[in-house]
């Protein structure tokens, strides 16, 4: 049985998963007040020149999602190409309407194809995570119902934590309230995020340094991992400032020396809503 699967840019996937066969991408973006449109991209230059504009920028770009059009023309297109499976990953539908666009959708196409859409409960880091999953269980031959089953049980359990530089963008998104942003800065607090299994963003606590964050972070992977069955994929992501999430990294690594990690960039979509300077950390159960 020949598989495909459907990702969307928030995915910030990597030229292993870009440039695999089986999977299509389809792009969101963010327009500026001034028309300004950015795609969404992992192209560095690209993003450095979004999160310029970004910061000089009073009010958030618009994000849009991929067109109920551009969606069909991509199922048309695997189907066409002799596909008998269909996997779609998307990002939270919290975040966006791309996941309800991808179940519409596919629904008009369900007596040509099998096909399974997925809500990664979240973005960038577990997206990623979930595909790589899901194709080495391809590759196995695993049924596609168990590969459905096994990715889903990984969405709901996997947790992104990130602190961001700023809370101003969140608050303008209404990701979190202007009374946590006031208490950051006349505190100097620095809140330690996660994104819930609803996918919303929510306060898991309260710091003042970085250092304590990173610690608290390494704190968080030991208990992830000595809570799943059979082990954690760990990623990381960040918003033009490489060099803060390096130090996260390093304090991360040395908790856990053994387990491998990824490192991956969060853009224009995301970065409408976090912002320069966030740090992200992923944790995802294996499935097996």
């Amino acid at each position: 049985m020949k598989t495909a699967i459907i990702i969307d840019s928030t995915a910030y996937a990597n030229e292993a998963i870009k440039s695999h066969p089986d999977i299509y991408e389809l792009k969101l973006t963010a327009t500026f007040e001034d028309g300004t449109e950015f795609e969404d991209s992992t192209d560095l230059k690209i993003q450095k020149a979004f999160y310029d504009k970004l910061q000089s920028s009073k009010t958030l770009p618009k994000t849009s999602q991929p067109s109920p059009g551009e969606y069909i023309l991509s199922v048309k297109e695997i189907i066409e190409k002799g596909y008998d499976q269909l996997l779609c990953i998307h990002l939270s539908q919290t975040f966006s309407g791309t996941y309800q666009t991808a179940r519409m959708v596919t629904s008009e196409f369900a007596d040509q194809i099998k096909i399974h859409v997925i809500d990664s409960k979240g973005v960038s880091l577990v997206i990623g995570a979930l595909v790589e999953q899901a194709l080495d269980m391809i590759e196995k031959g695993v049924p596609f119902e168990e590969i459905c089953e096994k990715t889903e049980w990984s969405a709901k359990n996997g947790t992104i934590y990130l602190t961001v530089a700023d809370l101003d963008n969140l608050v303008k998104g209404g990701r979190v309230s202007q009374t946590l942003a006031t208490l950051g800065g006349v505190l100097k607090v620095r809140p330690l995020l996660y994104v819930d299994e609803e996918g919303k963003v929510e306060v898991l606590d309260k710091i003042r340094t970085d250092k304590k964050v990173n610690r608290r972070l390494a704190e968080i992977a030991v208990k992830d991992a000595k809570e799943a069955p059979n082990g954690i994929i760990l990623k990381f992501a960040h918003a033009v400032d490489i060099d803060r999430l390096q130090d996260t990294i390093e304090v991360v690594h040395e908790t856990l020396p053994d387990l491998s990690y990824e490192v991956g960039t969060l853009g224009p979509v995301i970065g409408t809503h976090t912002g320069v300077g966030t740090v992200g950390m992923a944790t995802i159960p294996k499935a097996d």
